[in-house]
C-alpha cells in the first residue's frame, strides 16, 4: 500500500560534480534514502543506476563513497588513528600533510590547539574519548576528507558544530566541486547554502525547492 512506503514516487538524477542538498523533518525518509544511497538497502521496486544503465549493486560506485554520520563512529584509539582508520603507520608519516589539511579545514588544529609541526605527536597520543562532542565530530569529517573518495555523503553532520566552523567546512566543499559529487544531508540551512540543488523530502516524496539560500 502507498501508506505503507517509506519513500514514493522519490526520482532523483545526481551529476558528478555537483553538490545536492536533502532537508526534510524527522521521519521523512531521509535516513532510508541515505541506506539506499550507500547500498546499504535494496528498494521494493524501482532501481538505483550508474550511468543511467548499470545497477548501482552490481558496479563498483560504494568503493568510490566516503560517508560522515550524525552520530561518529569512532575506534578506542588516538585521534590519528580515527582520522586515518585502518592505514599502516608509515603510511601516515608518508600521509602527513594530507592528515594535517583535514584537521585544518575543520578548525580541528585551533580547537586542539595543535600545528603543523607537533600535531602528528600530539593526537598520536591523545585519544578521542578525552574529545567533546563537537570535536568528535569534527574527527568523523577529517576522516571522510583524509581518504579522498570521489563521492562524499555528510549526512547532519555540523550538527554538533559553531556556526564558524560549519562555514569553513561548507566553503571547502564547495571548493571541491567539479571534482568531487557532493550530498548534504542537513536541516541546517547554512550548511546546504552551496549545493546546487536542494530537495526536501516529505511524506516520502522528493521535491526540489528553490535554492536561494545564499541569499
Amino acid at each position: 500500500k502507498r501508506n505503507d512506503l517509506v519513500l514514493n514516487n522519490f526520482n532523483l538524477t545526481i551529476n558528478k560534480g555537483e553538490c545536492i542538498g536533502i532537508k526534510g523533518d524527522s521521519g521523512s525518509g531521509k535516513t532510508t534514502f541515505v541506506n539506499i544511497l550507500l547500498g546499504l538497502i535494496y528498494p521494493d521496486s524501482g532501481s538505483v543506476l550508474v550511468n543511467n544503465n548499470v545497477d548501482a549493486f552490481s558496479s563498483n560506485i560504494y568503493e568510490k563513497m566516503s560517508y560522515t554520520p550524525q552520530d561518529s563512529f569512532l575506534i578506542n584509539g588516538s585521534i590519528i588513528e580515527n582520522i586515518a582508520l585502518g592505514e599502516s603507520i608509515e603510511n601516515l608519516e608518508l600521509e602527513k600533510d594530507k592528515i594535517f589539511n583535514s584537521i585544518k579545514t575543520t578548525r580541528l588544529d585551533v580547537s586542539l590547539n595543535v600545528n603543523q609541526e607537533n600535531f602528528m605527536e600530539v593526537l598520536s597520543k591523545r585519544k578521542v574519548d578525552t574529545l567533546s562532542g563537537g570535536q568528535a565530530q569534527r574527527v568523523a569529517i577529517c576522516r571522510n576528507l583524509y581518504f579522498e573518495r570521489e563521492i562524499n555523503i555528510f549526512d547532519e553532520f555540523t550538527s554538533s558544530l559553531d556556526i564558524k566552523t560549519e562555514d569553513k567546512i561548507v566553503e571547502f566543499l564547495n571548493s571541491l566541486k567539479g571534482i568531487n559529487t557532493i550530498i548534504i544531508i542537513s536541516h541546517r540551512i547554512n550548511a546546504l547554502k552551496y549545493c546546487d540543488r536542494v530537495y526536501e523530502v516529505s511524506n516520502g516524496e522528493l521535491n526540489e525547492i528553490k535554492n536561494n539560500l545564499k541569499n
